[in-house]
This record gives C-alpha cells, sequence and structure tokens, in this order.
C-alpha cells in the first residue's frame, strides 16, 4: 500500500487573508492555499489549523481551496480530503505554550493518520517555526515528518498563485550554509587559544581543535603538561574566555581565579585555596573566602599542580567530587562552589604516582581530558610568525618615543635569527624566544647606543653567541641534577625495600633482583651482567652470583607482611 501524504499549515491570520474576499485574492499569494493546490506532492490529506476567531478566514481558504480541486478534477487521478482542526494558543510567542499545544494536536494528527507529514513553515510565529523545528529533529512525533516552505510558483490562472515545495533539512549540521559558518566559527576560536592567531604544525593544531571542542563546550576538568614556558596559563586564560562566553552574557561575570601551587605550601595553600576564617592561625585577622569560592560560576586555574602536596590533595578531591569544602578553623561546616577546574603541570604525573608524590585518585579525577603541548623545538614551522609577534608585542610596548626609535628586523638578521631557531632546535622555551627578541629590539632602539631603527646581522650575532653559550651552561646543570635525581629516586627506593641495611648492601640485592629478572632467572647471564665475569679467568659467573647473592642476603633482614 502507498504511503500516504498529508499537508499541514497553520491558518495566517496576514498572509491568507491578502485580498479579503474580494477577486483580487486570486491575484495573491496566501501559503495555505498554495501549499494545499501545489502539485510537487501529491497530498492525500490537508490539515488546516486555526485559532477560535478565525472561522471566517478558516471557511474562505478551505472554499478556495476546493474551488481549484475542483478545477482540476479532470486532470487528477486523486482526490485531497481537506479538514480543519482548532488549536488553542493562549499566547502565540510563549514558545512553551506554543511548543505544548502544537505537540498534542500533532500527535493526536499522527496516531489518527501515521503518513508521512509535511509541516509548512511559511505560516504561524516563529516559535511556532522553532517548535516544529524540534519535533522534526528529535523524532518525537508517531509519523514520519517533512518541514517544507511554499514559495511562489507559476500562477496558475484563473486561481490563486501555485507553490513549489522547498524542503527543509533539520539534521543541523547539514543545514544550508551551517556548516560552512560552524566550521568558520571554529577557526576562529582556533586561533584564539594562540598569541600568532595561527600554528603551521598538523600535529598541534589537531590538539587545538579538540582542546577547543571540549574546552569551550564541556564543563569537564582539564589537564595541560608541557614543558615550562609553553604558554600553559595563556592558553588556560583563553580557554576560559570563550568558555564563559557560552554560558554568561559577555563572560564578565565569569570569574577566573589562579593559584601557583608552587608558590604554596601546607596550610598556606589551604588557606589561599579553601579560605580560612578569622582566629584560624596567627596572622588570620579576618575571614577569607578562598580560591574555590571566589572561583565559583567561573574558572580555577591551577599552574604547577604537581607541586601540591598530599594533604592539600586530598582536600581538593573531595571538593571536586562533592562541590562542598571547609574553610580553615572552620570545623562542622561546610561551603560550597561551582567551578570549572584547569590544572597545569610539567610533572610526569604518572612517575609521581608511582613514586607516591600525587594522588591516585586526584591524578584519575583530572586526567579525563589531558593536552600535551609542545615543546618549541617540536614547532620548527611557526618559529618565523612567533619572532614576528614577538617583534610586534616589543613595538606596542615600546612606543615612538623618547630615545627609543621605531624597530624592525633587517632581512639579512632576520633569516639569520630564523634560520638559528629552527635548525639549532631550540632548546629553551616561548619565554626564551620572547626575551632574544626583546633584548635584540631594545638595543637597536636605543639610540647612545647606535639604534638605527632596525635589528642588524652583527647584533644577531652577538645574541647566537650568548644564547649558544647559555644553553651549554644550562645543560650541564642539568646533566648533573639529573644525576642527582636519578640516584636519590634509586636510594629511596632501595631503603624503602630493605629498611634494616646499610645502603651498599640494599643496592646490591636490589640491582640482583632486577638484573635477575632481566636475564630471565639464568643466574650465568646474571653474573656476567651484575659482575662482568665472563669465565675461566675470573671464574664462573654462575658461581659467583650466587655466591654474592647468598653472602647479601645473609646480611639483609627481610620483613615479610604477617
Amino acid at each position: 500500500m502507498a504511503q500516504r501524504h498529508i499537508g499541514f499549515s497553520i491558518l495566517g491570520q496576514t498572509q491568507d487573508s491578502q485580498g479579503g474576499d474580494k477577486e483580487s485574492r486570486w491575484e495573491k499569494f496566501r501559503p495555505s492555499v498554495a501549499f494545499a493546490t501545489q502539485e510537487g506532492v501529491s497530498l492525500d490529506c490537508f490539515v488546516l489549523a486555526y485559532q477560535i476567531g478565525q472561522e471566517a478566514l478558516r471557511d474562505r481558504v478551505i472554499a478556495d481551496i476546493r474551488h481549484v480541486h475542483k478545477e482540476r478534477d479532470s486532470q487528477r487521478n486523486y482526490t485531497c480530503n481537506i479538514k480543519s482542526v482548532p488549536i488553542a494558543f493562549d499566547d502565540p510567542f510563549d514558545f512553551g505554550v506554543v511548543f505544548r499545544a502544537l505537540f498534542q494536536a500533532l500527535e493526536m494528527l499522527g496516531s489518527e493518520d501515521p503518513g508521512c507529514w509535511h509541516l509548512s513553515l511559511a505560516t504561524g510565529t516563529q516559535p511556532m517555526h522553532f517548535a516544529m523545528y524540534i519535533m522534526a529533529d528529535k523524532w518525537l512525533l508517531p509519523m514520519q515528518v517533512h518541514l517544507v516552505q511554499p514559495i511562489p510558483g507559476e500562477r496558475s490562472s484563473p486561481s490563486t498563485y501555485g507553490s513549489i515545495l522547498r524542503p527543509m533539512d533539520v539534521s543541523w549540521p547539514e543545514l544550508p550554509g551551517y556548516r560552512a559558518v560552524f566550521d568558520e566559527k571554529r577557526r576562529e576560536y582556533v586561533a584564539n587559544l594562540l598569541p600568532t592567531g595561527k600554528t603551521q604544525n598538523s600535529d598541534w593544531y589537531a590538539t587545538l581543535e579538540r582542546l577547543e571542542h571540549v574546552g569551550i563546550e564541556t564543563d569537564e576538568p582539564l589537564l595541560l603538561l608541557g614543558p615550562t614556558g609553553t604558554g600553559k596559563s595563556y592558553l588556560a586564560g583563553r580557554i576560559h574566555v570563550l568558555w564563559a562566553k557560552q554560558r554568561v552574557p559577555s563572560g564578565r561575570d565569569a570569574p577566573f581565579m589562579e593559584a601557583n601551587c608552587a608558590a604554596m605550601k601546607g596550610s598556606l595553600a589551604q588557606s589561599e585555596l579553601f579560605g580560612h576564617v578569622k582566629g584560624a592561625f596567627t596572622g588570620a585577622i579576618s575571614d577569607h573566602a578562598g580560591l574555590l569560592k571566589m572561583a565559583n560560576g567561573g574558572t580555577l586555574f591551577l599552574d604547577e599542580l604537581g607541586e601540591m602536596d598530599l594533604e592539600t590533595q586530598a582536600m581538593l578531591l573531595k571538593a571536586l567530587e562533592t562541590g562542598k569544602f571547609s574553610r580553615v578553623g572552620e570545623m562542622g561546616k561546610t561551603d560550597e562552589s561551582k567551578f570549572r577546574l584547569i590544572c597545569a603541570t610539567n610533572h610526569d604525573l604518572t612517575a609521581d604516582v608511582a613514586a607516591g608524590k600525587f594522588r591516585l585518585d586526584l591524578y584519575a579525577r583530572i586526567r579525563n581530558w589531558v593536552f600535551h603541548l609542545p615543546a618549541l623545538k617540536e614547532l620548527p614551522e611557526d618559529m618565523p610568525s612567533l619572532i614576528t609577534h614577538a617583534m610586534h608585542e616589543w613595538q606596542k610596548r615600546n612606543s615612538v618615543s623618547g630615545n627609543r626609535a621605531a624597530i624592525e628586523f633587517d632581512d639579512q638578521a632576520l633569516e639569520a635569527f630564523e634560520k638559528f631557531a629552527v635548525t639549532f632546535g631550540w632548546p629553551g622555551n616561548h619565554r626564551d624566544l620572547i626575551q632574544c627578541v626583546n633584548r635584540m629590539a631594545t638595543l637597536s632602539s636605543l639610540e647612545r647606543y647606535g639604534g638605527r631603527g632596525r635589528i642588524e646581522i652583527e647584533t644577531v650575532r652577538n645574541e647566537i653567541r650568548e644564547m649558544r653559550q647559555l644553553w651549554a651552561e644550562h645543560a650541564k646543570v642539568n646533566k648533573v641534577t639529573g644525576k642527582a635525581v636519578a640516584v636519590g629516586e634509586f636510594a629511596h627506593h632501595v631503603r624503602a625495600s630493605c629498611p634494616d641495611s646499610s645502603l651498599m648492601q640494599a643496592a646490591e640485592y636490589t640491582l640482583q633482583n632486577w638484573v635477575l629478572e632481566e636475564a630471565k632467572e639464568n643466574k650465568a647471564e646474571a653474573g656476567r651482567m651484575l659482575y662482568g665475569v665472563h669465565g675461566k679467568v675470573a671464574g664462573n659467573p654462575t658461581s659467583v652470583f650466587v655466591r654474592r647473592r647468598e653472602l647479601v642476603g645473609r646480611t639483609i633482614e627481610r620483613r615479610e607482611p604477617k
């Protein structure tokens, strides 16, 4: 059996009454009449919805529709049933009232005749159109729904103007023009996340796109990871601004509270984050709200999160899970705050959790959305635009006045600096790059130092020489520091494993276990790996390993759990 097609139109008090009852009405485009008499879709039934008080207009419109159908009876091989239904809109501009009335009427009509319904958007108020959009998009009704827009077609003399039905696609991402506008707006938002407004690195751009989508459209915690100086603080601030625009008019009333966890320890961190009451500790001369409370309705940004102590981490976790917390010195009473959390750190939090320096439960709570920010050496394609941006920022801070001249790079100097920044692998960060440009611009702008209004090649060469020397010194320090950290972590591990033994004995015993596991329980291989024993000259490697293991084992008091 062929599917039935039903047309539905809301009687338009203004548009459908054009021409009144005069003959001139046939020269007017009346949407309901044109819709019911169009021939693009063969309607089996036409339903005209009207309000109380429109009975006269209803009768005239229906009569005109039947008149046109009668003229065409000889050419049509079917008849269209016409009926009208009253719908009470107490307020046709109140969306809630309109949606409820339309939904109830269409649900009843669809249950009685579950064919393919074509809803006209040519008449009715904007809330009525929006209500039909939602009902068609969400498939709330018990029938197939299509939205149509009748537009004037060729005049069908002597009847009214004919019409063409333009289908309206209610799949929002596919609406005409919507995807193009949406993509352009997303590109604009991504550009707003970067100081330069663009990046040539495809991986970094993909990360920013994902960050823009998650960071702006959701309230979930965000974790920004990356080396020092990669712009984590700047990025957090930009995310907040764009996020707030989605929720607060102009974003003005959404606070952005920032805390550097490296600068706060113990009770100071708890006081700053959760607040305190007067007299809670020496120096607490008045109540303090705390950053969590001040961030209510906005964003709390915790920089250097990896530096937060374990006790404060536990308090933060509770606040995140319950939205409740207590101020320092205020026992038995809780405060509430609803905020969006953004965290940033240059720590490897997974390693910190394994070392017992960071709580696993807090890490699990904040790692739902993790974004890795690349070091500058990973963005060689962006170096030219970053240098140009740093130059422009210096110009804005140092207007042309006094002994300062307007500054720009000499072509040769710019080429040399860009080449150095890209090919050297730039071990520094964004901050180092900005400081380089600032130093060169400042020296080149000071007339008493021979500044000529541009950064020349000799200035660049001097800066490169100084940067090479500085980074070489940093590399030495990092090498020593890295070794010290590694030795310290190893010592901590072996002391925890064998608390009653000397460090040397505990270290050898731990190494024996590691090497034996690495050698897959092959004692000969373990002896060769750990003691350098290779056979007849130095002795049997298996015997050496077993002898040393028994000797060290007898001196270590192992405490087995009871």
